[in-house]
């Protein structure tokens, strides 16, 4: 590698400080320094000079490549940065690293590991006895990305409001103007569009004093996409005309991504005048370009856009194919969200798998047994083999069951994790505050109100965990063989209810045995009358659950579940034993209730259950068992 006309080693403190100070200076060129750093940064040795600040180089990179879009090839540089901090080199930049990291999870989609970076990098904050304010600034702007794409537009104008003042404090000078965009993004989302407006004019203002002209016109696009939809078409061309200023202030080129986004902006205000055919004219020979630069949100809109002015000017064809385009993105989109859930889906394959083989199985065994009396010791084998089977099939059980739980306990606990992190942060700020004799009254109001929200969204997560831990606990064991039905389905029922439930219970004994099995069958019942308050009847309102038990001519007891509530949906029926069905995701509930209680039948109890639903009309629950021991008396 080469040395700078100042003598300094690439990768050196003094070569850093020049080419960030280039950076600063012409924040327009960060694509030309972005290439030209790039292969420098890749060229350097695993084991750096100890003086070489390697790991501030990579954030400048960072920087330099999320401002020009070139987020795929940032990977490299952060994994790199992040083997060196893990080995204690420049240890104290890992939160930002961890930031960095997280926006593009975000923009991946990945949300479930962006919120885990940003886990972790609230930990090492609160851990500091005076955490870095740029660190703070930039958790708050990745959090403030990733709640706005999850739809919490509020939580996410929070957090960009928080982070605002601290980029300024510190002087920050690297992309940070890019919070007005998401600021006006929730603001449109909630309707509030006079703020709305004072973002995106501050942002313009704020953008053009750092000579950042492409974020100030895509900005000002904001604009335009306002008036347009208040029906202001002299605005709209007026927001236009400042965005292409200050778009030609950054580049001439008209193949630039700055340059393309306003080509789209005039687009919709031709259509909107009226001029369909103009407007299909103005995008069609850039589509190709947006297309593959663009994200996946912005490539929508462009298509959708498109066909709708082909449309208008009569090309219905040219629409179809648009349209048809747009939905094939769609259904690629969706294929690669399911592709994110398919370890779940391959563990259902596996457990389908197994079930089949064990069908395959029993009907071999019944075959034999009809065909020749002499085949009775190879069939006897072969129960054995089945039994083994079996319980396999109990032990494969626990991973999706597992899978599920902590599914359903990583948010609750990852929200008061990031909580009680941000208290963390707000109490240290507090402590200098103090220490520096700078706390006044309305910063001390302002942070213990902040305080109080962090503390109350914790206490719910930590709530809301502990529901979820007592809704999964394992049936009592009460040391009997088995137990009175009346017993038995009085225990289940209060396990099963919520104290202000206003369900009644009906049981029915047609049976009179003395005992039933009561550990497995209780667990069985608490799974269906969770099912029955959770989705047979609306939240307070009183309903019916009979109970009702019959023996059955084949040495089996019948044993039903019936309530009169709102049924089950004739698509969702054959699928409501399968692990991760529910109508509930979101909500505390991870699917898996039915799925538990069908196997504790077959695999405990030796039984079957079934289900028999029409809506409207209520669901019937029906778990066939042996008669063993204990009810022949």
């Amino acid at each position: 590698m080469r040395s700078d006309a100042a003598g300094a080693s690439p990768g050196s403190a003094g070569w850093l400080d020049a080419q960030r100070e280039r950076y600063h200076q012409a924040p327009e060129h960060a694509g030309v320094l972005w290439h030209e750093l790039l292969p420098t940064f890749l060229a350097l040795p695993e084991d750096p000079p100890a003086e070489w600040p390697v790991v501030d180089f990579a954030l400048l990179l960072c920087q330099l490549g999320y401002e020009r879009r070139q987020l795929p090839l940032l990977e490299p540089v952060l994994v790199r940065a992040l083997a060196w901090c893990e080995a204690g080199r420049e240890a104290e930049l890992l939160p930002r690293l961890l930031c960095v990291a997280a926006r593009l999870q975000v923009v991946a989609q990945e949300f479930e590991r962006a919120a885990e970076l940003l886990q972790r990098a609230g930990s090492l904050l609160a851990a500091q006895s005076v955490p870095d304010p740029l660190s703070q600034g930039l958790l708050l702007g990745a959090l403030g990305q990733l709640t706005l794409l999850q739809g919490e537009p509020e939580r996410a104008l929070g957090y960009a409001r928080q982070a605002l003042p601290l980029y300024r404090a510190m002087g920050y000078r690297g992309p940070w103007v890019q919070v007005y965009a998401a600021q006006a993004i929730a603001l449109r989302s909630l309707g509030r569009q006079a703020e709305r407006r004072a973002v995106l004019l501050e942002g313009i203002t704020e953008s053009c004093a750092q000579r950042r002209w492409s974020e100030a016109a895509n900005l000002a696009t904001g604009l335009i996409d306002m008036a347009l939809e208040q029906g202001d078409l002299p605005a709209a061309w007026a927001a236009l005309e400042q965005g292409e200023a200050l778009a030609a202030q950054a580049d001439r080129d008209p193949a630039t991504p700055c340059h393309r986004i306003l080509r789209f902006s005039r687009a919709r205000c031709l259509a909107q005048a009226g001029q369909a055919e103009a407007a299909c004219a103005l995008v069609e020979p850039v589509l190709d370009d947006a297309l593959r630069f663009g994200g996946p949100t912005e490539l929508l809109r462009r298509l959708d856009d498109l066909a709708d002015w082909q449309a208008q000017a009569g090309r219905a064809a040219a629409a179809l194919a648009h349209s048809r385009r747009a939905h094939a993105m769609r259904l690629h989109m969706a294929r690669e969200a399911q592709e994110r859930s398919g370890l779940a889906l391959r563990q259902q394959v596996e457990l389908e798998h197994t079930e089949r083989e064990r069908h395959w199985h029993r009907q071999r065994a019944d075959e034999a047994a009809r065909q020749s009396t002499a085949l009775q010791e190879a069939l006897d084998q072969l129960q054995a083999l089945q039994e083994e089977l079996a319980r396999y099939s109990r032990a494969a059980s626990l991973g999706p069951l597992l899978a599920g739980v902590a599914h359903e306990l990583n948010t609750p606990l990852g929200t008061a994790l990031t909580a009680l992190s941000h208290a963390g942060m707000l109490a240290q700020e507090l402590m200098a505050w103090i220490e520096a004799e700078r706390l006044q009254r309305p910063r001390l109001l302002a942070r213990l109100g902040e305080l109080a929200e962090a503390q109350a969204l914790a206490r719910r997560g930590l709530e809301r965990a502990l529901a979820l831990t007592a809704s999964y606990r394992p049936a009592r064991h009460d040391g009997a063989a088995g137990a009175p039905l009346a017993a038995l389905v009085e225990r289940a029922w209060a396990r099963a209810l919520s104290p202000t439930s206003c369900l009644r219970l009906q049981l029915q004994d047609g049976v009179g045995a003395p005992l039933w099995p009561g550990q497995a069958l209780e667990e069985v019942l608490v799974q269906l009358f969770q099912n029955v308050e959770r989705h047979a009847y609306a939240p307070g309102e009183p309903g019916l659950v009979r109970v009702q038990a019959a023996a059955q001519p084949t040495a089996h007891a019948l044993l039903a579940v019936e309530d009169l509530g709102c049924g089950i949906a004739p698509d969702l029926l054959p699928h409501v034993f399968e692990p991760y069905v529910s109508t509930q995701f979101g909500r505390g509930r991870s699917g898996l209730g039915l799925f538990i209680a069908e196997a504790a039948v077959r695999q405990q109890l030796g039984g079957r259950l079934r289900v028999h639903s029409r809506p409207g009309q209520g669901t019937r629950f029906e778990i066939e068992c042996p008669l063993g021991p204990a009810f022949d008396g």
